[in-house]
């Protein structure tokens, strides 16, 4: 083999294995609840001109993780990550959290272009019974109402 063959067929191994960007915490989310009919939904929508990968922790009361989960979000698409399944919410990912009657969860991306809300829910029914609002706190500064 050549020299100048060898030398390509190393530079296209160097670049296959190039680290992919690592995710950054972006969001805390007060308030997560997985308990009796109560879930969390988390909803984001990727702002990016790019694929960015995104990943939301639950955490228990203790700080113990309770349940995560990841999805890849293509340019201007949304996902909803829950606790639970919810027969009225399509849920895209389930983060198969344990119990959580006052937790957290943190949202991390390998981009800073994301845009979430989250909510606590009734997901025992078609119809929610119970709903509210969670505020997103941001860099220390909490986002909401």
């Amino acid at each position: 083999m050549s020299r100048t063959a060898c030398t390509a067929v190393l530079t296209l191994a160097l670049i296959s294995v190039a680290p992919l960007a690592r995710a950054a915490d972006l969001f805390t989310v007060p308030g997560v609840i997985n308990n009796r009919d109560l879930g969390t939904f988390i909803l984001c929508t990727s702002t990016d001109s790019v694929a960015q990968t995104v990943e939301v922790d639950a955490i228990d009361k203790n700080g113990a993780a309770a349940g995560t989960g990841t999805y890849v979000l293509r340019r201007g698409q949304s996902v909803m990550f829950g606790t639970r399944p919810a027969l009225g919410l399509d849920v895209d990912v389930l983060l198969h959290a344990t119990k959580i009657s006052k937790g957290t969860a943190t949202i991390s991306s390998t981009s800073a272009a994301l845009t979430c809300s989250a909510f606590v829910a009734d997901a025992a029914h078609t119809t929610p019974l119970f709903g509210v609002g969670l505020n997103i706190v941001a860099d220390g500064q909490q986002k909401g109402n």
